[in-house]
């Protein structure tokens, strides 16, 4: 009986326990750590940074929140959500491309597009046919119905969304003991004591052989006279192209546009440097910004002259393709040597009157209109300024990394210079090839003719010093490491695999970076091609490709997204001897309906909103018609990059210094650069973060936007 009561008593309700911290008992600071990293989804294990994108050579102590914010890396793109008016800006762009494309298509036979053609923002195309304008009513009304629903609900902002990384790179930009540049090797942002940085900047421009001051009152007057021998430069230019046409349709007015874009709105260069890490004691690169000056598009032209005539020369390497079909077709005779080259500070080294000789007779020969290059050239040499802290100098010797020829005449140069000497040598070289200042030789013969080989180039010209690295097994050279099959010095066979930088920090784009999802997926199958491509045996593949998925994996990028695209059949073994052919160029087929392109910005709309469904023709069109729109494409424009915030060209230098002189130019200065606030709280919700433990929004304006 006793039994059958308790079976039949109602169960005790059990109250819940208070979770309370029993008395005398506190976590330790690990017990504490512990606890928040079980609490963590797996989510967020998945896609945690735990590789930071920054180095810290300063004496400034970082704050936890400056170091979440630079760990990032310097690609990271925050945020960003769409206006109405930017999202009608963007159709009404497209409808104007669509009456353009109608309006060419009415001509029996256009003239093909210039190739160095300036277009006019400022033209209105007449409306195209009923249907065509029936269809991009069609597309405004249905995009726009969309974004008037997106913009009724709360608005979603992808990963981070606090105010803190908005203060946080207000914080470093207002900082005056600190600089943040860039390094050089793709070694992430770096930040730099500010008289540490102004050291290395002066052991560039303190050298009186290479860079001459300007006196105050006397840059204005250098500005005018560039400007003067500009137009006068571009009305030769313009002179010669029509008398080498022949009767031929030359459109002198798309070309004078074209060479005079700056020629009155313009900016000095600036100069800065990129500081060289993996060199002891930090050295630096110097960069002159030429980017806006008077003479940068008169410099593109040089470097369209100079470009053509380096497929002259067989020295001469383009990529790394060209260096693997040269090693694979290779079978080394005995006692061969693998030898690297470096060119010690190649562009500012290039002694002008030294160069201009060189290659003066061979452009005269080889150009119709070499005359004009070369009196073009030398005007751009010994004229080209930059400025530094309020202070201009004129560069009198060497060429400034960052004007548009550097690359295609320094080529040229060395090309002229070392093709006797290959010459000389060909018996004993089997291999030579430059890509600008690296060189790669595999030689065959006595270690006196290897040395006599060396002392010639190094001859070249007293500020030309070659350093050499020599090896009987194994070279870096690119992206390259180049080795025996055996560990023999019989092989005759090189293999190569895919080298990587002892200071190498892979430093890919973040998972959490606001970038549309192709972006990303682009970036992967392109390395994990390079290391197809690289790769000479199956198993060197495997091993760089899970040391590739690993670095993944610490800029946050979780399995499931990376599963997809590391097992995609197009990214195994089988596929490499397709990338080692070298890309054609196909004819032109005026029968091919090129696509349509629909520029939009990429934000909290167009991330989610489908866009396709709205620019597929719906509308009865004739097939002519449907030519003229044809596939449509969409090209995403991502917003401003953490990068864009945190560096800029120009020095600013601090209160107490003041300004240590004046140009006196009145050329149109730059806006400066500001952060645009965060949208109302009550337009936007809150996502959890997947990667730190606080979150942020950042509402960016596009790099075209917030640029003159």
């Amino acid at each position: 009986m006793e039994r059958n009561q308790k079976e039949t008593r109602p169960p005790r309700r059990k109250h819940a326990r208070r979770h309370r911290p029993r008395k005398g008992k506190t976590r330790t600071p690990q017990q504490h750590a512990l606890a928040c990293f079980v609490k963590q989804t797996i989510l967020q294990l998945d896609t945690k940074l735990t590789n930071p994108g920054y180095n810290n050579v300063s004496n400034f102590t970082l704050t936890n929140q400056q170091h979440k914010v630079l760990a990032l890396g310097a690609q990271f793109i925050y945020p960003r959500t769409c206006s109405r008016s930017e999202m009608q800006k963007d159709i009404d762009h497209y409808k104007r491309s669509i009456r353009i494309k109608f309006l060419f298509s009415s001509f029996k036979n256009p003239k093909p597009r210039p190739k160095l053609y300036v277009p006019n923002p400022n033209y209105t195309p007449p409306e195209a046919s009923t249907a065509i304008e029936q269809y991009l009513d069609q597309v405004k009304n249905g995009i726009m119905d969309d974004y008037d629903k997106h913009a009724s609900k709360p608005r979603i902002i992808h990963g981070i969304n606090i105010q803190e990384h908005n203060e946080t790179i207000k914080s470093l930009l207002e900082e005056e003991r600190i600089v943040i540049k860039l390094a050089d090797k793709n070694l992430g942002l770096t930040i730099m004591d500010k008289t540490h940085y102004i050291q290395l900047v002066e052991s560039h421009l303190q050298d009186r052989t290479t860079y001459k001051l300007i006196e105050p009152q006397q840059v204005q007057t250098n500005m005018d006279r560039i400007q003067k021998r500009t137009q006068r430069e571009i009305c030769n230019i313009i002179r010669v192209t029509e008398q080498s046409a022949r009767g031929t349709d030359v459109d002198a007015l798309q070309l004078y546009r074209y060479l005079s874009q700056n020629l009155t709105n313009y900016t000095i260069p600036q100069f800065y440097i990129m500081p060289k890490l993996h060199k002891t004691p930090i050295s630096s690169r110097p960069i002159s910004a030429a980017h806006s000056f008077i003479t940068t598009w008169l410099g593109k032209w040089i470097d369209l002259q100079l470009k053509q005539l380096l497929p002259n020369f067989n020295t001469i390497c383009n990529s790394t393709t060209t260096v693997i079909q040269a090693i694979d077709k290779l079978t080394l005779p005995p006692n061969t040597v693998l030898m690297t080259g470096d060119v010690e500070a190649l562009y500012p080294n290039i002694d002008t009157e030294f160069a201009l000789r060189t290659i003066g007779e061979y452009v005269f020969n080889n150009l119709e209109h070499g005359s004009t290059v070369m009196s073009i050239l030398r005007f751009l040499l010994t004229d080209h300024f930059t400025e530094f802290n309020n202070q201009t100098y004129q560069q009198i010797s060497g060429t400034a990394m960052g004007v548009p020829f550097a690359v295609s005449y320094a080529n040229l140069v060395l090309a002229i210079c070392e093709q006797n000497i290959v010459q000389n040598f060909n018996q004993e070289i089997q291999l030579y090839l430059r890509f600008v200042d690296d060189i790669l030789t595999i030689f065959t013969g006595t270690e006196e003719r290897r040395l006599q080989f060396q002392e010639q180039l190094n001859e070249i010209h007293p500020k030309i010093k070659i350093t050499w690295n020599t090896s009987d097994f194994s070279i870096d050279y690119l992206d390259l490491t180049i080795y025996r099959a055996s560990s023999k010095s019989k092989a005759t066979k090189l293999l190569h695999r895919t080298f990587i930088k002892p200071m190498n920090k892979a430093l890919y784009l973040p998972y959490q970076s606001f970038h549309p999802k192709h972006t990303k997926i682009g970036f992967i199958n392109t390395e994990i091609h390079r290391l197809l491509r690289n790769s000479s045996t199956e198993s060197v593949f495997e091993e760089d490709r899970r040391y590739f998925y690993a670095n993944l994996r610490a800029r946050g990028y979780p399995p499931y997204f990376l599963n997809k695209i590391f097992y995609d059949k197009m990214n195994q073994y089988n596929t490499r001897p397709k990338l080692l052919l070298q890309p054609t160029k196909p004819n032109p087929n005026p029968n091919i309906i090129t696509p349509s392109i629909f520029k939009t910005h990429y934000n909290d709309f167009t991330m989610t909103a489908n866009l396709q469904q709205h620019l597929h023709p719906h509308t009865k069109m004739t097939p002519q018609e449907n030519a003229i729109i044809g596939r449509v494409i969409i090209a995403y424009q991502t917003g401003k990059s953490l990068q864009d915030y945190l560096i800029s060209a120009k020095f600013k230098p601090t209160q107490e210094e003041g300004t240590t002189g004046t140009t006196g130019t009145e050329y149109p200065r730059k806006r400066p650069r500001e952060i645009t606030p965060l949208p109302p709280r009550k337009h936007r919700r809150i996502f959890p973060d997947t990667n730190l433990s606080t979150n942020l929004s950042i509402r960016t304006q596009s790099r075209t936007q917030s640029r003159i």
